[in-house]
């Protein structure tokens, strides 16, 4: 039953950042038709601003639970990388139990955010594009960052035999 929980969040994780890996490639494509309508016939696009910006919003917190998964995210292992297997383990469990709380609290936070703009029908400068869809993806990328850590901690408590040491390298 726990590791079927854990196996979905990862999924999950792993769909979510495929999901902006493909929005990175969309970005790109209206960077580029945008610069060819801004240089080639003076005519640059309206939308392409206010878009790009949306994007890469999605993309930074859509990712965030995958980023953390695959060991992404800025970390410090110059102390870690001597302690013993044992010890690795445990400071990476308390590393991720603090991440888990942090992003839980920032889910708490950001949510009060997409309330106030849904309520207030707020909308882009350029284009007038709703943004309460755009901010309800910073609790949810938040909220599924949570998960991943939490499923990350879970995993190596219960798992210790599946923990592989980092070697010292860090990001």
């Amino acid at each position: 039953m726990v590791r079927a929980l854990i196996s979905a969040i990862n999924r999950l994780a792993s769909f979510l950042g495929l999901i902006s890996g493909l929005l990175i490639c969309i970005l790109a494509c209206i960077l580029i038709y945008d610069v060819f309508m801004r240089f080639v016939f003076n005519d640059p696009l309206d939308w392409a601003l206010d878009i790009t910006q949306l994007l890469q919003a999605a993309i930074a917190f859509l990712a965030a639970a995958y980023v953390l998964k695959i060991g992404g995210h800025v970390n410090m292992s110059a102390v870690v990388a001597y302690l013993s297997s044992t010890w690795q383990r445990r400071m990476t469990i308390t590393v991720q139990i603090i991440t888990g709380l942090t992003s839980a609290w920032m889910t708490w936070l950001s949510w009060s955010l997409f309330t106030q703009s849904l309520a207030i029908s707020e909308q882009s400068f350029g284009i007038a594009i709703p943004l309460a869809p755009w901010k309800f993806l910073v609790p949810f990328g938040f909220g599924i960052m949570c998960l991943q850590a939490l499923a990350m901690a879970v995993s190596l408590w219960l798992y210790p035999d599946e923990f592989a040491p980092t070697g010292g390298e860090g990001h």
